[in-house]
């Protein structure tokens, strides 16, 4: 049986680069109008951000829209996703990147601005009517997600607010997530200190990871093609679909969900072996074919819809069966009468180390395991060769294992090892 390579489904990093300004910001706000058409210059970022890898862009311009189906249609048939959005000035001054779903309306943009009282469609620096704090009320009213701009900088909150004002807005429960030029470790020490939460008099009450405050995101503004390319334009965010809860949700867990392109956070794959995906011919799951996300999988399905199953047949098909005489008498009765004699399982597994390589162990019931290479040639190799660390516990067995003195003091024995 050969095992599609069709991705995982779950949440994956992609790219982004939240503050993309379209062919007149230059001209507008920079003294500096482009040298090639709109279209032009539209279709070169497209590029570019294809190109360098990234999957998301928000157009982001102050205070208008009007630029934004340029980046859909040029974007169209890339595989890039277009953020529409803009970029406010607080009536206080402070700079705030808003951002919407990517199939929201030009005319549904246009009211979006005109709540806050900017009704020319031209590029401006024109203020808000609301403050700060009213401004995340509303965007979270209009669906979509506010981004405090480079705050350490020009025209940024801890710039433009001082005193209360400051502790007010930075405490607020809508301002999710902040742009800052690097790492949080590069900040000046009195932003660093608010940042991570260390800061009595900033402190958040609710702050999705122990050091860090709120979610920091690099977002530098972009106007020429080559700017993508710059470190600062840009940062991974996780998410199962790229949209606007999406952003939401990473946002509510930067720990896991956000990589900042200079944090050197990249994830090292040190040695270890990664399960792709598991198929069935026969048995109660014939022809199924699960694959699995990089991290945490969850499956979710009443009674006797097979997550037992799924279990024992990755026990199964690795050629192990359990540490209790109660769990191996279950784990055969389910591979008896659930899976059953003939029926094959394949489970596909990428190894990492000084170099990748892609196995395929397959058993056919009740044979033992044999294992396969990325050429499709039969190993040599065992699965304990191959995945030679993994335990498996199902429900039942972790109910029994709390009740085991001894079995539960083997398994917290490896924690602290470790």
């Amino acid at each position: 049986m050969n095992l599609s390579e069709s991705p995982p489904i779950g949440a994956v990093y992609h790219k982004c680069a939240l503050q993309v300004n379209p062919p007149s910001y230059g001209g507008h706000f920079r003294g500096e109008p482009g040298q090639t058409s709109p279209e032009s210059h539209v279709r070169l970022l497209v590029e570019k951000a294809v190109q360098l890898g990234i999957s998301a862009i928000a157009v982001t311009n102050h205070n208008s829209v009007s630029e934004i189906p340029m980046f859909l249609s040029a974007a169209k048939g890339t595989g890039l996703h277009v953020f529409p959005g803009f970029e406010l000035s607080s009536s206080e001054g402070v700079h705030i990147l808003c951002i919407y779903e990517k199939d929201t309306k030009q005319e549904e943009l246009e009211r979006y601005l005109g709540e806050f009282k900017i009704h020319n469609t031209s590029p401006s620096s024109t203020l808000a009517k609301q403050n700060f704090i009213e401004i995340l009320e509303i965007v979270r009213e209009q669906r979509g997600v506010s981004i405090a701009a480079h705050v350490t900088q020009n025209k940024g909150l801890f710039k433009v607010l001082h005193g209360q004002s400051r502790v007010n807005a930075w405490n607020d429960e809508n301002l999710l997530a902040i742009q800052i030029p690097g790492t949080v470790e590069a900040l000046q020490q009195n932003y660093r200190q608010i940042v991570q939460n260390k800061n009595p008099d900033y402190k958040r009450t609710y702050p999705p990871e122990e050091n860090l405050a709120i979610a920091v995101v690099n977002a530098k503004d972009v106007k020429e093609p080559n700017e993508l390319a710059d470190p600062a334009a840009t940062c991974k965010i996780k998410m199962s679909q790229v949209c606007i809860q999406g952003l939401k949700q990473a946002f509510l867990d930067p720990g896991s969900r956000i990589q900042l392109n200079q944090s050197n956070q990249e994830y090292q794959r040190d040695e270890h072996t990664k399960l792709i995906s598991i198929a069935w011919e026969g048995g109660f799951l014939n022809k199924v074919e699960l694959h699995f996300n990089e991290n945490l999988n969850v499956l979710i399905g009443g009674r006797g819809t097979g997550k037992t199953t799924i279990i024992e047949s990755i026990r199964a098909v690795l050629g192990m069966e359990g540490r209790t005489d109660a769990i191996i008498s279950e784990h055969r009765s389910i591979v008896k009468n659930v899976l059953r004699a003939g029926t094959k399982i394949s489970l596909q597994v990428q190894t990492y180390g000084h170099a990748s390589r892609i196995f395929r162990i397959e058993r056919t019931l009740p044979n033992p395991p044999r294992v396969f290479d990325d050429n499709d040639e039969l190993s040599k190799l065992l699965p304990a060769d191959i995945v030679p660390d993994i335990e498996i516990f199902g429900q039942h067995e972790i109910s029994s294992l709390v009740k085991d003195k001894k079995e539960l003091t083997h398994l917290l024995d490896r924690f602290a090892r470790s």
